[in-house]
């Protein structure tokens, strides 16, 4: 699995110079080529904690879980369905995660 780096404590200063310039974050997020979101979170952050750092690897939480865990927790969710419900139409999301755990059809 292939994690993203963070965003270094510079880069993040500086995206914050222009929120506080008076540009709004969705302005600033298109400037850098950042999620809004992300502009969001540093705001928040730096009210809340007083400073721009990235967080330790381990203070992230993950951003995929490992295939395995994927589908053994599909499977364990895909038979507590209703049985009035528990079908997987061909081309939706259910269909695929059945398919590609080779899970037959519930019904």
């Amino acid at each position: 699995m292939k994690l993203k780096m963070p965003y270094s404590k510079e880069f993040r200063e500086v995206v914050m110079e222009y929120v506080d310039g008076f540009h709004s974050q969705a302005y600033v997020a298109k400037l850098f080529k950042i999620s809004a979101k992300t502009v969001w979170n540093w705001v928040n952050q730096r009210k809340e904690v007083g400073h721009l750092h990235p967080k330790k690897s381990s203070e992230r939480s993950p951003r995929k879980l490992e295939k395995r865990g994927i589908f053994r927790w599909f499977k364990s969710r895909l038979y507590q369905i209703p049985s009035s419900i528990s079908y997987c139409l061909p081309g939706s999301g259910c269909h695929r995660a059945c398919s590609r755990s080779h899970l037959d059809n519930p019904k």
